[in-house]
């Protein structure tokens, strides 16, 4: 599976912020089941995102450079096919190495952990 590519912008090693989401939903294939590939095409406007939108207008920058300043991943990786399919307590406990790995690798200065 190929949802261990995170997002990582071009300039994060100057800012080293992580956002952190807290899971996915939905069944994709290829690069659009990762964050990486996602976020491209998000940028390259073949999908559209209004969760992603919101956060780089609440950031008060173009979405284009806020999302090149970041890395990004969720907590939890798929979820559900819905929005409304939330993760379980275990689900949690199972992220947990991951997170701690990607904090070692990408030695963020801030972590800002975004949830409901």
């Amino acid at each position: 599976m190929t949802q261990e590519k995170i997002w990582c912008g071009k300039y994060f090693l100057k800012s080293r912020v992580l956002v952190l989401g807290e899971s996915w939903y939905g069944n994709y294939e290829g690069e659009l089941a990762t964050d990486a590939g996602w976020i491209q095409a998000y940028l390259e406007n073949h999908v559209t995102d209004r969760m992603y939108t919101k956060i780089s207008n609440a950031c008060g920058m173009p979405r284009e450079l806020y999302w090149h300043e970041i890395a990004f991943t969720n907590f939890v990786q798929r979820v559900g096919e819905n929005p409304t399919d939330r993760p379980t307590k275990k689900c949690y406990i199972n992220a947990k190495p991951r997170l701690k790995k990607l904090l070692n690798e990408l030695k963020p200065q801030a972590v800002w952990i975004l949830e409901k």
